[in-house]
This record gives structure tokens, C-alpha cells and sequence, in this order.
């Protein structure tokens, strides 16, 4: 259930996370064959209890929606180890409504840096699954 979230705890949420990191949500179907229109992407995190949605959009033609913007760990002057390596874990749901199919993801996010997230779903044919 989506919850408005104190906007002093959404503060302190963004000062945890002062860092930018991109995502772009590649949709598709068939082995990568067909890229699918109009699935709806959403981008959200539990935060006290709260799901917080950062972004909704609807995928291009392309399958494709690009540079979403979300806040994360900023990224270490110093990188010594792989636990220096800091990110930021959202949750993306995707949604193809001519089948009502849902799927949710786990992207890790890193400041200055794009991550692609790949979405697959089953071979569509004539907006029903292909078995």
C-alpha cells in the first residue's frame, strides 16, 4: 500500500543519500526479439514501513525508459575494498496490462553511474502469453 511519507523522514532519507545514479529499464519479450510498449515501470522503496515511490512511466516503443533519476550512497574518494562500493536498493514493478502480468525486480543503484535493468516477459502474441 502506497503511503505519503513524512516529509522530514524524506529529508533525512535524502541526506543518507546525497548521490545520483541513473537507471534505464529495458522491456522485452521473445529473447530479446521484440521490445513491448506501454508497460507500465514503477520504481519504489520500503522506507519505515512506507513503500515511497520515486518514479512512474510507461515504456517508448523501444521497450525502453531512460535516465531515471534516483538518490543513492555517494560514492567513496577512496575506494579500498569491495565494501567501499556503496549502493542503493529499489524495487521496479513492471506491469504489462494486456495480460494484467506483474513482475518486481531489485536494482541496485550507484551514484554516477547508469544501470541497465533488463525486463523480460514470456512471449506475447496478440497481447496473451504464447505457452
Amino acid at each position: 500500500m502506497e503511503e505519503e511519507f513524512n516529509s522530514e523522514k524524506y529529508a533525512d532519507y535524502l541526506k543518507d543519500n546525497p548521490g545520483s545514479g541513473l537507471l534505464r529499464v529495458q522491456v522485452f519479450t521473445a529473447n530479446q526479439a521484440f521490445p513491448l510498449e506501454n508497460v507500465e515501470i514503477k520504481v519504489y522503496k520500503e522506507i519505515d514501513g512506507k513503500r515511497v515511490v520515486f518514479y512512474t512511466g510507461v515504456t517508448d516503443s523501444s521497450g525502453i525508459i531512460d535516465n531515471i533519476n534516483l538518490p543513492t550512497k555517494e560514492v567513496k574518494e577512496v575506494v579500498e575494498s569491495a565494501a567501499d562500493i556503496t549502493a542503493t536498493n529499489y524495487i521496479i514493478e513492471a506491469k504489462y496490462p494486456k495480460t494484467s502480468v506483474t513482475q518486481e525486480y531489485i536494482v541496485s543503484i550507484y551514484d554516477d553511474l547508469k544501470v541497465i535493468q533488463p525486463i523480460r516477459f514470456s512471449s506475447v502474441v496478440n497481447g496473451g502469453f504464447n505457452e
